[in-house]
Order: C-alpha cells, then structure tokens, then sequence
C-alpha cells in the first residue's frame, strides 16, 4: 500500500490544515507534524509561542477543539520559493467565540518546512485579533 502522506507537497499539507481548521477538524491535525516537530508562534504570549514534538501540538489543538474559538482562513496567498521544502502562505482567519456573538479577524503568515508530506518546523506569525462586525447573511 503506498503512503499518500510522501506523495503531499509542502503546499497541500499547509492546505490542508487551512482547511481541517476551516471545518473544525481538530482531532487529526497533529498528524500533519513529525514527531520532532518545532513550531513556534512568534507573536504569542503563553506556552504557544514554542511547541515540541507532536504530543504537543495534540494537546495545543485539543485546547482549541474545546475553546469555543471557530476559525475559517480566506484570501490565501502563496508564495514560491526556490527550496522544494519550503512552504510559505499569507491569509487571513475569520473567527467567532468563544461566545458566539463575537467576530475577529486575524491576519496570518505560515512559513513552514515539509518533508514526505510531514511539517519538521513551522513559523506561524499571528496578528493579534481585531473585533468586526457580525457577517450579514442574505
């Protein structure tokens, strides 16, 4: 049986995990991360700011799975580099919650290093989230 997972290209991977976010599915997203994984959010101010290994990132989108916090990424932009294993995307999440009449948006950058469809280190730069207006639905 082949392994679809080394077939990913370091931009499908970061596609994906836009959108399992997108959808709220948390569960499996650690899967996306080798298990010496590095990640850090720069921009954080608690135990975020660096993560290690995959058990964390496991335990850090749990937190999230149990938040209330809802995030939809848009207006994705992708930027080429010359290292095959490099990946680079700018977007912006549109969030809601905890409490459900609360609207944020987040701009957002990901450079991240894939190999045989496995993030081994990820930048993750997070503005900080600005109140908007709820969406208007037709």
């Amino acid at each position: 049986m082949t392994d679809t997972r080394t077939s990913r290209s370091p931009r499908d991977v970061l596609a994906q995990l836009l959108d399992d976010v997108s959808a709220d599915r948390w569960e499996h997203l650690h899967e996306l991360y080798a298990d010496g994984t590095v990640v850090r959010h720069p921009f954080a101010r608690d135990e975020s700011r660096l993560l290690e290994g995959r058990e964390a990132l496991r335990l850090h989108f749990d937190h999230f799975a149990q938040s209330g916090l809802s995030l939809r990424a848009r207006d994705v932009v992708w930027h080429d580099t010359t290292d095959p294993e490099t990946v680079i995307a700018e977007f912006v999440y549109d969030g809601t919650g905890p409490a459900p009449d609360e609207h944020f948006e987040m701009a957002a950058c990901f450079v991240w290093r894939v190999r045989d469809g496995l993030i081994l280190d990820a930048h993750d730069y997070l503005d900080r989230p600005r109140p908007v207006a709820a969406p208007q639905h037709a």
